[in-house]
């Protein structure tokens, strides 16, 4: 601004897929799907007041992965981690601690009554971060109960779990890193390793690739014709023309017409990208600036406008004119 088995008292991972695949050892989950798995912590917990025990989350191969709270603990620390040390959040995250568990329950440890919050400053999730891993890394892998601070709050495991869902949610949604967050006081699961009824993780959509876009490209006698003047080497203006001018079209992308107009006036509709070719007899035009435009239209008939100016100055005198009768012509004469 993440085999089909359940375990015993270890952790329980359920592959929802096909069964029978050859799987790597490393069990890892892209970055964007952590924050998928952030997303849906924080959106649980304010319809519940309680952190769902399990969540459907996918895997960097493709298949999807049931994980458990704990799991969704260790993940959470080791992207808030890598984060902090790198101001950039991972592309993937793995999954370790693969026996972890959640404390036993403590009921003077959960809140009162629903809705209560805490403020909590975003620089101490950052700062215990390493700390968290590594009491859920000690002997027996379990994660603590809870945790006061400096400042005197105190947040469960569970509400570990949210303060780092929320820093993550935040950031992506505000699109820039809060100074505090206000994490809700939820209720730990019953049951730290209950896979019957996992929340469903989103997988994070790779953004469409954007739509092709049409476009133009003009040549006058050879010289490239762009919105910021022509494209001539040394200088920035274009030579005034007599004789035959050459307009050359080349469109790209999705395109279906292409209309000339001279002077306000069609003088030629051409079809699909070309190239394109259209003589232009400049004795038939008087001397001075003339309107070259043309409307492009693409095949979900949207249309791009293209306008230059050229000058035309052709000399005429009693018995002499520079025009190139060899070259093909067009009658450009308004109508």
């Amino acid at each position: 601004m993440m085999k089909r088995a359940v375990t015993l008292v270890v952790i329980s991972l359920v592959l929802l897929t096909v069964s029978g695949a050859g799987y790597s050892q490393d069990i890892s989950f892209h970055g964007s799907d952590i924050m998928q798995l952030a997303r849906t912590i924080v959106t649980s917990v304010k319809q519940t007041n309680r952190l769902p025990s399990a969540y459907a989350l996918p895997m960097t191969g493709g298949q999807t992965m049931v994980i458990t709270a704990p799991n969704a603990y260790e993940l959470l620390v080791r992207a808030t981690i890598t984060w902090k040390e790198h101001n950039n959040f991972p592309t993937t995250v793995s999954l370790l601690l693969h026996d972890l568990v959640g404390p036993a329950p403590e009921p003077k440890l959960e809140p009162a009554r629903d809705g209560l919050v805490v403020g909590v400053p975003t620089m101490d999730i950052g700062n215990y971060a390493a700390a968290w891993l590594a009491m859920a890394e000690a002997p027996g892998h379990k994660l603590p109960k809870a945790m006061t601070f400096e400042t005197g709050y105190r947040l469960t495991a569970a509400q570990i779990i949210v303060a780092m869902a929320m820093l993550i949610d935040e950031t992506l949604r505000e699109e820039k890193f809060p100074i505090a967050i206000a994490v809700p006081l939820v209720r730990a699961p019953q049951n730290w390793l209950d896979t019957a009824k996992p929340v469903t993780v989103i997988a994070a959509q790779t953004p469409a690739p954007p739509a092709p876009q049409a476009d133009l490209h003009i040549r006058l006698n050879g010289i490239e014709l762009s919105e910021s003047g022509p494209l001539i080497p040394g200088t920035g203006a274009l030579p005034t023309f007599c004789g035959t001018i050459r307009v050359d079209l080349s469109g790209t992308g999705p395109v279906n017409t292409i209309r000339v107009l001279l002077d306000g006036n069609e003088v030629q509709l051409f079809k699909g990208v070309g190239p394109h070719y259209l003589p232009i007899d400049s004795p038939k035009l008087t001397d001075g600036t003339h309107m070259l435009s043309l409307t492009l239209t693409d095949e979900a008939e949207i249309t791009y406008f293209y306008i230059f100016s050229f000058t035309v100055h052709n000399g005429r005198r009693p018995g002499f004119t520079p025009a190139e009768p060899h070259v093909q012509q067009i009658d450009v004469t308004p109508k």
